[in-house]
């Protein structure tokens, strides 16, 4: 028989408000633990002129049905430098 799977709350960590980032689904918590969530800072902040930026947060530990995470980096989309450089003929290296 299949094991019965809990929803999870993730969490973005305190520099961000603790916003709710995702739910997901696990049979046990410590299967959350080393997840990695991609979010735009456009979801995180509402400032829609930042859609270009992805966020990456690490889930670190888990208490209840919460899985808190961990700040592990960001990324901007591929578009979006393609664009910046196209703008600016001159780059200093």
């Amino acid at each position: 028989m299949a094991e019965k799977k809990k929803w999870y709350q993730i969490v973005a960590p305190k520099m961000f408000d603790e916003k709710p980032l995702a739910e997901t689904l696990a049979a046990e918590p410590e299967q959350l633990i080393g997840r990695t969530i991609e979010v735009s800072l456009m979801n995180l902040t509402k400032d829609y002129s930042r859609f270009y930026m992805k966020m990456l947060f690490q889930v670190e530990r888990v208490e209840g049905d919460i899985a808190y995470t961990k700040f592990v980096g960001h990324d901007v989309m591929r578009d979006r430098i393609y664009r910046m450089v196209q703008r600016r003929v001159r780059r200093v290296a």
